[in-house]
């Protein structure tokens, strides 16, 4: 039981961790949406902005980009909320190991995806803070900011977004791949501490051998008649139920 609760102790911690991390996720996400919301969507390169069909989508944060930046930021904020819910809960073990599937298996997908995600717009911002860079060193006074007699400059104040906006993209890409290399190291955790829960502790070696080929999703259950708990899990009960059968047939054979 000592090993139970060692084991128990040490998944908690894993728990405790990867809440803290999506908390973090959770509100570097909500800056980002910010940003692009209210700051980065269809800011034009240069003030006042060129006029004109064609030239408005040329010298200003596409429509395209801007709904990238935004879905990317919705979808980081859903996954970080779920993973804080998912992580922060109430320690209770038979759920925790209901959802070991999915915590291993699925939510570790999608926190690849928005780990690729995030990385995309590191480089869709970056690019875009190299095309004002550009237009910075161009002679202020040169014909590209001249458009109908108005003099137009370039928007410094929008590069400062968008230096931003790549920085807190990469420290969303940083954190979502600490999450998965958090979610694979407690793997570990996950399979040792249902391990040492299917064998009570301690002895049954050979049960113990073979535990990995048991789902993660089988529990401790209680037998109806008498209320008592048994330490196997249902699959391994109706294989010793087999076997019980067999053997008592084979004693009939004998006796007869």
């Amino acid at each position: 039981m000592t090993a139970i609760f060692s084991s128990s102790s040490s998944l908690f911690s894993w728990r405790k961790l990867l809440a803290i991390s999506h908390a973090v996720l959770g509100l570097l996400s909500i800056w980002y949406c910010k940003l692009v919301y209210w700051n980065a969507a269809e800011a034009c390169y240069v003030m006042p902005c060129y006029e004109g069909p064609g030239l408005q989508e040329l010298w200003k944060v596409n429509k395209g980009i801007t709904f990238t930046g935004e879905s990317s930021g919705v979808f980081a904020i859903f996954h970080a909320a779920l993973g804080y819910a998912l992580f922060s809960g109430p320690a209770d073990e038979s759920s925790l190991l209901h959802q070991a599937h999915f915590v291993i298996g699925i939510f570790t997908g999608c926190t690849f995806c928005a780990s690729l995600l995030s990385l995309n717009m590191v480089y869709v911002w970056s690019a875009e803070t190299n095309l004002l860079l550009n237009l910075s060193k161009l002679n202020p006074n040169g014909n590209v900011f001249e458009e109908s007699g108005r003099h137009m400059i370039v928007n410094h104040s929008l590069t400062g977004i968008l230096y931003t906006l790549s920085y807190v993209s990469s420290f969303m890409c940083f954190f979502q791949l600490l999450v998965m290399i958090q979610l694979l190291m407690a793997r570990k955790e996950f399979t040792r501490y249902y391990r040492l829960l299917v064998s009570g502790g301690g002895g049954g070696e050979e049960l113990s051998q073979n535990s990995e080929a048991i789902p993660l999703r089988s529990v401790l259950y209680t037998d109806e008649p008498t209320g008592a708990s048994s330490s196997l899990s249902p699959s391994a009960s109706t294989t010793a139920s087999h076997y019980n059968s067999s053997s008592n047939n084979n004693a009939n054979t004998l006796m007869v």
